[in-house]
């Protein structure tokens, strides 16, 4: 499924908008990137603190909403692209192999103690994670030295990196920042992973104190073992079920049945003719449908499924949900 379709960007726009149909400067800033928006951009995009970088943080990482990943795919493609293409290119000037750059964030103190028990083990982050060569910008952004409520830790996150031996895309954003290089910032592309090294509390005073987290990121061979094992896992656990389809089953097990039926809805819309999925999405968003008592619908989408099921087995299982439907039906009347 192309990311750079005109429907993926429609959806990403549309998310954008129903998050933001009250703050008319965002709305401003959507319509802007619609007109304007180029795939080379979109490392300047969210350089420059606009509507894409507060939303899709929040969207990755905060809220780690599925439907809202998927919706930004088409954005996600072309950010993770262009940091791919600067990292090829090296464009991080240093005359040592070795760079050192650092995050400040605020953490709930559950989380830090969460990193604390994984110590020297690998965590990913969710989504792009910005950072920095300056390790007092670094505390700036964390709030160093302002009121911390009791149950929140000032976290400063040290990355050493081996740029020859590093698997994951980073990137300076100095040349697409309106900031220029005044942050010296450090893009790290999405699902970036890390080993944890140490963690200690640094106490400057009775009043000021933050947590000191070290890691390094994953080597290009470590990088190959973890995407055997992450294909192992999917090949045994997830065995013919494409990764889209995944989204939509995951909608449904966390009981978001409404942004399950968009998202199936959504990703009919995209799959040619002739796609391998399209009978089970039609299975499944008929599934929802009668969960939901639009039986009607459930039935439409059930003999959708008919008419392009392969196998014996998942028409038998779709017979099955037809008859489901009129016994739940019957029930009702």
């Amino acid at each position: 499924m192309p990311s750079n379709s005109n429907t993926a960007k429609n959806d990403m726009l549309s998310f954008c908008r129903s998050k933001y149909e009250n703050n008319q400067q965002y709305i401003t800033a959507i319509n802007k990137f619609e007109i304007t928006y180029s795939s080379e951009d979109a490392i300047q995009w969210y350089a420059n603190d606009t509507f894409l970088y507060r939303l899709l943080n929040e969207t990755f990482r905060i809220d780690r909403n599925s439907y809202g990943i998927f919706c930004f795919r088409f954005y996600a493609k072309d950010l993770h692209d262009a940091i791919t293409h600067q990292h090829k290119k090296s464009t991080i000037a240093s005359t040592k192999n070795c760079l050192t750059v650092y995050r400040g964030q605020r953490m709930l103190k559950s989380e830090l103690w969460s990193l604390i028990m994984n110590k020297h083990r690998l965590i990913s982050i969710n989504g792009f994670w910005s950072t920095t060569c300056d390790p007092e910008v670094a505390m700036m952004f964390a709030g160093y030295g302002a009121f911390c409520l009791s149950y929140v830790a000032v976290v400063l996150f040290e990355i050493d990196i081996n740029q020859n031996n590093c698997a994951i895309p980073f990137t300076s954003t100095k040349n697409n920042s309106i900031f220029g290089d005044s942050e010296q910032e450090i893009l790290f592309s999405v699902q970036a992973t890390f080993q944890i090294e140490s963690i200690k509390q640094i106490k400057e005073s009775d009043f000021n104190e933050y947590w000191s987290v070290k890691l390094t990121p994953t080597c290009r061979k470590d990088n190959e073992k973890l995407k055997i094992l992450s294909d192992c896992l999917e090949e045994e656990e997830f065995s013919g079920t494409t990764s889209l389809l995944r989204v939509g089953e995951i909608l449904v097990q966390i009981q978001e049945r409404t942004s399950a039926e968009r998202f199936y809805r959504t990703i009919l819309k995209e799959f040619p003719l002739g796609h391998r999925d399209i009978a089970d999405a039609h299975n499944n968003l008929g599934e929802i449908c009668c969960r939901n008592g639009k039986y009607e619908a459930s039935l439409y989408n059930f003999g959708k499924a008919l008419e392009t099921a392969s196998s014996d087995l998942l028409k038998q299982k779709i017979q099955m949900n037809i008859n489901n439907v009129y016994m739940r039906k019957g029930l009702d009347w």
